[in-house]
């Protein structure tokens, strides 16, 4: 598994040519075990008296190291090897950007020159696995060329590519469409969008994986998108597993998606609905060609999960709408902007979510129902969200709690809320009847027994009426929805009065923090 060390802040100092420090470090406040990887990012990480006790420290549990580095301090042997002598995974070369360079020594050609002499003692010493690391605020296909060029001419790694934070979406998209058209051919380019490593080139089997599929039933085909998002929810199990795995997500391609929805379309005879979902559909370079073709292929029923930011665009709402889009759903997370900080990851979220919400007011057409995702960052204000909205009159939402969806505990602990906790939080609210409404909701997520608990047998029983519960089926399609395993571990399960309805406790969730508080009593 692999982990970050972040020096300074904000991340993006890791790219600016000013030597100030701050004292902030952020180290993985995990049990590191044997075979993991940290990766040490940031502002100079070789700057920092911290980092060499902390790699010396570690390396002795045989965990490994991947650092970021200018360069500067790789000049010297001494550094090059401690290194090689804990357990040096990769070295990533940060060649900074051109936007306003001191001297000639932070150009292309000097830093360029100073990797080589580097990678040549790398080399030396028996390493070979160096990387490139820069950022793009606009698109420079000359440059990007040269990097190419020079990464394969010294047989390098990979050439990773941070497209810069300044740049609003339209500009990152953008510029990430020209990459992938000029460069799709590489293998080793690597783009990193908002934390998200996206790589371009895909192997056959990997354009084969393109995640659709249809119910002949419904007549509904369901499509997944490979891609990334603006935002950063901390139990987006995506990120998770792709930083917990240090596994670039692939760009999926858009002909093949169109050949594909084309094909499950012919096989239902013409399809009644098509739903998207990804990280994030509509920060999809190719959003708008797959709807277009979606509608010349006569499918004119689109619904699509967005985190919704998109939408304060009014032009791009309306062309949708054109598109033969019919719904959106939408997760929130947040009510204020200190309250999307903590959430999301970002404060602006908050103002592009209101500006969507007053663009939605101003055209009909399409139904938007919205999801309030509880996590452990925000159980203790589910209650303000719900007002939030209500506030801008949206009535129509639902509750989903956010569980990632990952099998290392190191990983889910941190975002997972302890279902105790959220009852006795649930248990405090004065509204009854938005109460008995987040309870709904949750009813296939937490066991029986602690609703029972909380808030008593009427209540469980009211409920469960209210939701028809047919036990097998329901359960069944709420496991198969849900993407992750249910196991039923309660330890007292075979007298459980409700083993009929019970999903269970998620097997991660059990090893994580226990099954004490499932007792059935």
């Amino acid at each position: 598994m692999y982990f970050k060390a972040i020096y300074g802040e904000p991340l993006n100092e890791r790219f600016c040519f000013v030597k100030r420090y701050t004292n902030r470090i952020r180290f993985p406040e995990v049990d590191l075990k044997r075979g993991d990887t940290v990766i040490h990012t940031g502002e100079e990480p070789l700057a920092r008296r911290e980092f060499y006790e902390y790699v010396s420290k570690v390396s002795r549990l045989e965990v490994n190291t991947i650092v970021e580095s200018g360069g500067e301090y790789l000049l010297r042997t001494k550094y090059i090897t401690f290194l090689l002598n804990n357990r040096l995974e990769e070295i990533r070369l940060r060649l900074y950007s051109l936007s306003n360079p001191e001297n000639d020594e932070k150009t292309t050609s000097g830093q360029l020159s100073r990797f080589r002499f580097i990678i040549r003692m790398l080399k030396t010493l028996k390493f070979q696995n160096i990387s490139i690391i820069t950022i793009a605020d606009r698109f420079d296909e000359d440059r990007i060329r040269r990097l190419v060029e020079y990464i394969e001419r010294n047989s390098l790694k990979k050439l990773y590519i941070v497209i810069s934070e300044q740049l609003d979406i339209n500009e990152k998209l953008g510029l990430i469409r020209a990459i992938r058209e000029r460069f799709a051919r590489y293998q080793n380019i690597i783009l990193i969008n908002n934390d998200f490593e996206v790589k371009l080139n895909l192997g056959k089997s990997e354009l084969d994986k393109i995640e659709i599929k249809s119910d002949v039933k419904t007549k509904t085909i369901n499509l997944v998108i490979r891609g990334w998002c603006s935002n950063r929810c901390p139990f987006c199990t995506t990120r998770i597993v792709a930083a917990a795995y240090n596994a670039p997500i692939p760009l999926d391609d858009p002909e093949r998606i169109i050949s594909r929805i084309k094909a499950e379309n012919e096989k239902l005879n013409g399809a009644f609905l098509l739903e998207i979902v990804a990280v994030e559909p509509l920060e999809y370079p190719y959003i708008l060609n797959l709807l277009s073709a979606a509608k010349d292929t006569g499918i004119n029923n689109i619904k699509i999960l967005t985190n919704g930011r998109a939408l304060k665009d009014p032009n791009l709402l309306r062309r949708f709408k054109s598109l033969g889009v019919k719904e959106f759903v939408i997760p929130v997370s947040f009510y204020s902007p200190k309250s999307a900080e903590i959430n999301v990851g970002d404060r602006l979220a908050y103002y592009d979510f209101l500006k969507a919400l007053k663009n939605i007011k101003c055209l009909d057409g399409i139904r938007y129902f919205f999801n309030i995702m509880i996590s452990r960052h925000n159980y203790t204000e589910i209650e303000k969200i719900a007002i939030f909205l209500e506030k801008y009159g949206i009535k129509d939402y639902n509750f989903l709690l956010a569980l990632p969806s990952i099998e290392d505990e190191r990983f889910f602990k941190p975002y997972a809320v302890r279902l105790s906790d959220l009852m006795s939080k649930i248990a405090g609210i004065r509204d009854k009847n938005l109460q008995e409404r987040i309870i709904l909701s949750l009813l296939y997520n937490i066991p029986a027994c602690i609703i029972k608990r909380y808030f008593g047998e009427s209540m469980l029983k009211t409920i469960i009426d209210k939701c028809k519960v047919i036990p097998n089926e329901t359960i069944s399609a709420k496991r198969e929805s849900a993407r992750y395993k249910l196991a039923k571990t309660c330890r007292l399960i075979n007298e459980c009065p409700y083993n009929g309805i019970c999903t269970g406790i998620n097997e991660i969730y059990r090893r994580t923090f226990g099954d004490e508080e499932f007792y059935y009593k």
